[in-house]
């Protein structure tokens, strides 16, 4: 398996740009609300991409730096450090929380280099609180940072995005309930929203291999993406 690059900052991009294998895709990781975690899913996308995993400030019981207000703050955070970067095209993977901010990141930040973008169990379209949250949340600031910014700036950016976007979720995710899919397909015009077996709310985690072969797929060929008929995926 490969190993994913740590990225904390802009300066920490900076000196990130000559650990890439420069024979590999590149590919902008955003973590979710627990924090940045290292798993088998991800390991096995870097034997084929550079995963380049940016530590969101605030965000995570490790978190060090301050956190910041809004998603679409967090979206300019992410912009800053992929300038630092300097990458001629990538892609965008984000889980959970990470996964709002990859798409308030891809309706603020819109570049020809911006390839396609990946969202694994997304938190950016809610038809409520996740449901495992309790009175105050178990992951506070990023729930008031969700609470604290505009929907509306993200439904209507979405509507006009021109990108081909990965959305998927586990069938036995219990935060979010499997008809949140039903959002996606509504308000991007190119979602590709697919359902995994057996996984819970970290795809990566519970069905590594099922992860790597879908968005694995997808992030290299984009639309034109397939599922084997007989795997263990389904599409919606």
């Amino acid at each position: 398996m490969g190993t994913p690059i740590l990225i904390s900052g802009v300066d920490s991009a900076a000196a990130a740009r000559g650990r890439r294998d420069t024979a590999k895709p590149d590919v902008v990781y955003l973590h979710s609300a627990g924090g940045y975690r290292e798993t088998d899913g991800l390991r096995l996308l870097a034997d084929r991409f550079n995963i380049l995993a940016v530590e969101l400030p605030g965000i995570g019981p490790e978190a060090t730096a301050p956190g910041l207000a809004t998603l679409a703050d967090y979206a300019d955070d992410v912009d800053a450090v992929i300038a630092a970067l300097d990458l001629d095209a990538y892609a965008l993977l984000g889980l959970s929380f990470g996964g709002a901010v990859a798409l308030w990141f891809a309706v603020l930040h819109r570049s020809p280099a911006l390839t396609r973008v990946a969202l694994e169990s997304p938190a950016a379209f809610l038809s409520g609180r996740p449901r495992t949250a309790g009175p105050s949340g178990d992951r506070p600031h990023a729930y008031a940072v969700s609470a604290a910014s505009d929907p509306t700036v993200l439904r209507e950016g979405a509507a006009k995005l021109d990108l081909d976007v990965l959305v998927a979720f586990g069938t036995e995710d219990a935060k979010f309930p499997v008809e949140t899919g039903r959002l996606y397909s509504e308000r991007l015009p190119q979602a590709f929203v697919t359902f995994v077996y057996q996984a819970g709310h970290a795809i990566s985690v519970d069905r590594p291999d099922a992860f790597a072969e879908l968005f694995g797929d997808f992030l290299d060929r984009g639309a034109v993406f397939q599922v084997e008929e007989r795997s263990s995926l389904i599409l919606a």
